[in-house]
């Protein structure tokens, strides 16, 4: 019952986002199922990884963070002579 009012809580709100009728127009309610399907899926993955250490900085990337740029006034304001 409550995964059926979340669905048409979101197909609702894609309609408006869409303007379709929500009543009529089936594409609303596919990506309301889109959406609830993602989210299970990641919550099931996060939950069962969980006990191994996993999903505990899902912010976190494959690859490493970008150079730090100099901090010092002169690097940032060059003066011109």
């Amino acid at each position: 019952m409550l995964e059926a009012d979340m669905a048409d809580t979101l197909a609702g709100f894609v309609a408006a986002r869409l303007g379709v009728p929500a009543a009529t127009d089936p594409r609303p309610r596919v990506w309301a199922a889109l959406v609830m399907a993602t989210f299970r899926i990641a919550l099931h993955l996060c939950s069962t990884t969980a006990r191994r250490g996993g999903c505990a900085k899902p912010w976190t990337t494959p690859w490493p963070p970008p150079p730090r740029l100099p901090t010092s006034s002169s690097a940032r304001h060059p003066t011109s002579a």
